[in-house]
């Protein structure tokens, strides 16, 4: 809680100015242009003060993000709640600024006040309100008894064949008794069983698998919650993913419930309302690998298109139709005597069952038509034909008989799916709705409650199927009107998907450009990217190019997704249809000048606060940057209308994803500096706003960035805050945390503490914690290379095996990203090599060529990936002694670290290149490449990046002490002896592990002739293959003798082999 503050800032009305006071006495008047430098001077000595402007009250306190930076915060206490809103940078912080949160603080009272005032539903804040809450536990409850229920034994002992089965399809007309069936049986049932409601606003991929994976989780407490997790990340992992998890989690006992029989039952309602390709693909996968305890039960009109075939060979699948649903006539018998009829004539009955065919929804209506009436044969005469038209016959009976008013609120709220009291007042446009809905329950006219409290109810679909048809007849101009009228109620209480969905049905694309445009932002930085886009995609072309925000969302969708050339294109038409400056304009000024005006057209001050219209300028600005980059010369523009972008949202909410485009041109630039400068403020701006996309995201590149720059403290520093931040939270991994500090605490040589992050990481994949920017692959992956190569060092060969037993596994099973493939596979062929498998490693040199300079690796957050294919591709290079291409890169990439700061990239090449300058014996520039990656790793703390060459670096570590005795170099600094010598000792050490202790031979064992004869071959650059042809022996044979040299030389590699060899006089 924040504590009191020792200065209060005020507005005076009297002075039309602010007083500021210590401790109540006054210091000094301030204006808002007179004195800022009295004011800058105070927020550098101030830590706090109490803000009482004209738009509200808080407090400010400057809080210290990391070392040297300090950034300003406001708090005001609501209601037992504490909030908290970013103000700024002190250089930056302004009064204005000051007064624009207090603004925001109002705002949030105001909209607390009001409980679902139209300005709370824009802002998206209460997606998660109340009434969604209800109305998403409704949709998710399985329906009451009706009042007069008949028992049908002989249909409820054959669903409890429903737990031997993975499917079980309930097929048959509406009004069949489907939902009563199921619902009656799941009442009586041991196992554990959840429902979900379907209806057509549930044809969203996002939304059907929201309300599976929340159902799922009343079964499995905690499986559904991970599943939810990664389908509501950014990168769109395909489904079938996000249920291979799920199916992962439903097999391990920790999810597994602990009362019940060990059965679980999901039933899928309605789900002849779902005609979405993707979910239906998806439902298959699912049914499909169903662990043997959960059944799956589907009602629906019509036969799904699911594998039904296939599952009824196999025994899977439990099927009741229509003929099965049927009333006999006992239960007949039953069903009016629950009605409190006098019991039927058998004449009566044979006719009935002739008329209605036992369809149940039939029977309801003439029970409700007999009602009063002493003669049944009457009605019973009058019934004939199919089924729909005998709905329609008894619909109009029924209604017939209702009054005028009940008759107009029926037809009106038949275009609902759900029906609560007050949606129903705002649709009919009758009062009293809660009456209405207590009156019809009462009158048994088909409503059925969808919870114990009776707040939201649905029609029974036979009976709103007729109401929908009679209302066309009758009112079809009414029909938008009615859908319009419900997309306002849900819009207001925060129910946008529902107020979408309304829109749509009565084509009013504007108000959901509307909804997307004023919420759209707030849901994108929490994670809900696609149900924007989503709605984006609904509207015609024409109004997403007249809807600056609505271009810009989908221009950044498809740019960070890597198509710069769509984007382009969009942005030309736009720039043609407003007459905006082409892409190809140079004067940052003119064409800042031009978008303000622009955006002054489309956003006028009057309606739009300054931060709204600030960020529609900045964006457009960045987008302008960004799409520059594409031209050969365009990069120093990009660059100043990524700044100008910054600039112009400076100290604003939300500023986080203008600050990651300038991040981004950034990197592509080279200037890492900016780039990282920049992340950082951007990264305090998205925990101030607690924004789940841009938090991810920014933390994710200054770790990936800070590692490439050699500063291993800021990736520790990053990696442990994305740790505190993610207790508790879904949205953040820590899979990525423990992968970047286990990579830190290994190249600082602490094995022990790096194969314990890495265990972590790999545990946190199983556990499905999962980063919005990243995948667990990359987690699971990593994380088991990490582990293998600490065995290796500790020489547990059979250790090492296991891991890349399970990597093998791992990739043979399920899809990985292109972005990952090369990077893993890379580390898995140079561990195989050291095992004795040099094909892995020529397969992986032919399988993946070096990354293209304008790929879009960047963009899609795998910086240090593309970094590291260059790595992984020298180190073969050399492993196979292709010592020209090895030189080429090598001095390309050494030229692009030296101009972008890359040192921890710098100290690699430099390593790199000493081997391969001591392989080709220039002996001299060997000595001075290492000694300047000595020199730039030890203040940053680097070991491993020299411990794991082994013997040949060994050697050169050796020679270059001795030549340190002699002199000093002139050309580069000459790194501390102490580092130094702990090196050497540290390879000494790695070298001797796993031989018998005393006195180390130069050559524990001498080579046997044929392994003399492999090693002449090695040298000459042969492979494997042609070594076994060669001398006429097996490709296995040839592996054992490679084995056996690397175990007697100490090595780990080919190259290192005729180092270690060389040295001895073995070539």
């Amino acid at each position: 809680m924040p504590r009191a503050a020792a200065y209060t800032l005020s507005w005076s009305e009297a002075r039309q100015t602010y007083i500021l006071c210590d401790q109540h006495t006054k210091m000094e008047e301030l204006a808002l242009e007179a004195h800022a430098s009295a004011w800058q001077e105070f927020l550098v000595q101030a830590a706090s003060f109490a803000f009482r402007g004209r738009q509200g009250t808080y407090t400010a306190r400057r809080e210290q993000v990391k070392q040297g930076d300090w950034y300003w915060y406001a708090y005001q206490r609501s209601q037992k709640r504490v909030r908290k809103k970013y103000l700024g940078k002190g250089e930056v912080l302004t009064l204005q600024r000051l007064e624009e949160v207090a603004g925001l603080f109002a705002a949030d009272g105001e909209d607390g006040k009001n409980g679902g005032a139209t300005k709370q539903a824009t802002t998206g804040k209460e997606i998660h309100s109340l009434a969604r809450e209800e109305l998403l536990a409704a949709k998710l409850r399985v329906p009451l008894i009706p009042q007069h229920l008949v028992e049908r034994t002989r249909l409820i002992e054959r669903l409890h064949q429903a737990q031997a089965r993975s499917l079980t399809l309930i097929c048959a007309p509406a009004g069949s008794g489907k939902s009563t069936l199921l619902s009656s049986w799941l009442r009586a049932q041991a196992s554990l069983s959840a429902w979900v409601s379907l209806d057509a606003s549930d044809n969203d991929t996002t939304r059907f698998w929201s309300y599976l994976f929340t159902a799922i989780d009343a079964l499995y407490p905690g499986a559904g919650t991970y599943a939810l997790r990664m389908l509501h990340t950014p990168q769109r992992p395909t489904i079938e993913r996000v249920l291979t998890l799920l199916l992962n989690l439903l097999e391990n006992e920790k999810f597994r419930p602990q009362k019940s029989n060990g059965e679980a039952l999901l039933v899928l309602d309605d789900y002849h309302m779902i005609s979405d390709e993707s979910v239906h693909q998806g439902l298959t996968f699912l049914v499909e690998h169903l662990p043997a305890h959960l059944h799956i039960v589907i009602a629906a009109r019509h036969d799904p298109p699911l594998p039904l075939a296939r599952l009824r060979v196999c025994q899977l699948l439990l099927e009741l139709r229509a003929d099965d649903l049927r009333f006999t006539s006992e239960e007949t018998l039953a069903f009016f005597a629950h009605h409190g009829k006098a019991p039927l004539t058998h004449t009566e009955i044979s006719l009935l069952e002739e008329r209605t065919a036992g369809w149940a929804a039939g029977l309801q209506m003439v029970a409700l038509l007999l009602h009063g009436q002493p003669k049944a044969p009457n009605v019973l005469e009058s019934l004939k034909g199919s089924q729909s038209y005998i709905a329609e016959y008894l619909g109009q009976e029924v209604l017939a008989h209702l009054p005028e008013r009940i008759q107009q609120f029926l037809l009106r709220t038949s275009i609902l799916s759900q029906l609560d009291a007050q949606l129903c007042e705002a649709v009919s446009a009758q009062p009293n709705g809660e009456e209405t809905l207590n009156w019809l329950y009462q009158a048994n006219l088909f409503l059925t409650p969808l919870d114990e409290t009776r707040r939201w109810y649905r029609y029974h679909q036979v009976f709103a199927d007729m109401l929908l048809q009679r209302l066309q007849q009758s009112a079809a101009t009414l029909v938008p009107e009615l859908h319009r009228r419900a997309s306002l109620w849900y819009r207001e209480q925060g129910m946008l998907a529902e107020a979408v969905a309304h829109a749509r049905s009565s084509g009013d694309w504007e108000s959901i450009a509307n909804i997307a445009e004023e919420a759209g932002v707030e849901l994108i930085s929490r994670g809900n990217v696609q149900m924007v886009m989503n709605w984006v995609a609904m509207l015609p072309r024409l109004i997403v190019f007249s809807r600056l925000r609505l271009f810009l969302y989908e221009c950044w969708w498809r740019w960070y997704a890597g198509h710069a050339a769509v984007v382009a294109e969009m942005m030309r038409e736009y720039i043609q249809q407003h007459a905006l400056p082409d892409l190809e304009i140079e004067d940052v000024a003119t064409l800042e000048q031009t978008i303000s005006a622009h955006v002054d057209m489309l956003y006028p001050r009057s309606r739009w606060g300054e931060e709204q219209r600030a960020n529609r300028i900045a964006e457009m600005l960045a987008l302008y940057g960004v799409l520059n980059m594409e031209r050969p010369d365009g990069a120093a523009f990009s660059q100043a209308v990524c700044r100008r972008a910054v600039v112009r949202v400076a100290g604003m909410a939300h500023r986080a994803r203008i600050a990651q485009h300038l991040s981004t041109v950034s990197i592509l630039r080279g200037d890492l500096f900016e780039a990282t400068a920049t992340l950082e403020d951007a990264l305090a701006s998205a925990i101030a706003d607690g924004s789940v996309t841009w938090m991810t995201s920014t933390g994710y590149r200054l770790v990936m960035l800070y590692e490439m720059m050699g500063q291993l403290h800021d990736v520790t520093r990053i990696s442990q805050d994305i740790l505190e931040l993610a207790k508790g939270k879904a949205f953040l991994t820590q899979g990525t945390a423990y992968i970047f500090l286990g990579n830190i605490e290994y190249e600082r040589n602490n094995l022990e503490t790096a194969e314990h992050y890495f265990r972590l990481a790999i545990a946190s994949c199983e556990e499905i914690d999962l980063l919005t920017e990243s995948d667990s692959d990359v987690h699971f992956l990593l994380g088991q290379l990490g582990l293998a190569r600490i065995q290796f060092i500790r020489k547990d060969i059979a250790g090492v095996r296991l891991c890349l037993e399970e990597i093998a596994g791992f990739l043979s099973q399920k899809w990985v990203g292109n972005e990952v493939l090369p990077a893993v596979k890379g580390e898995y062929a140079l561990l195989m090599h050291d095992l004795g498998d040099d094909d892995t490693g020529y397969y992986w040199l032919q399988e993946y060529v070096l990354p293209e300079h304008s790929d879009q690796l960047v963009l899609r957050q795998f910086i240090s990936l593309k970094h590291n294919h260059y790595r992984l591709y020298i180190k073969l290079l050399l492993t196979y002694q292709r010592w020209q291409e090895a030189e080429q890169v090598l001095q390309s990439q050494q030229m692009l670290a030296e101009q972008q700061g890359r040192t921890g990239n710098l100290i690699l090449w430099l390593t790199l290149r000493a081997l391969l300058e001591e392989a080709q014996g220039n002996a001299g520039q060997a000595l001075s490449s290492i000694t300047r990656a000595l020199s730039l790793a030890e203040p940053r703390g680097y070991l491993r990046v020299f411990l794991d060459e082994g013997a040949p670096l060994l050697t050169l570590l050796y020679r270059l002490r001795d030549e340190l005795r002699k002199q000093r170099t002139t050309e580069n600094p000459a790194p501390a002896s102490r580092y130094l010598d702990r090196l050497i000792l540290l390879c000494k050490q790695e070298q001797q592990m796993g031989v018998p202790s005393g006195e180390q031979a130069e050559l524990v064992e001498s080579l046997s002739e044929r392994e003399c004869e492999v090693l002449r071959h090695i040298s000459e650059g042969r492979s494997n293959r042609e070594i076994a042809r060669q001398l006429v022996i097996a490709l296995s044979t040839v592996k054992s003798h490679i084995r056996a040299i690397y175990a007697k030389l100490g090595v780990k590699s080919r190259t290192q082999a005729l180092i270690q060899a060389r040295r001895l006089n073995l070539l």
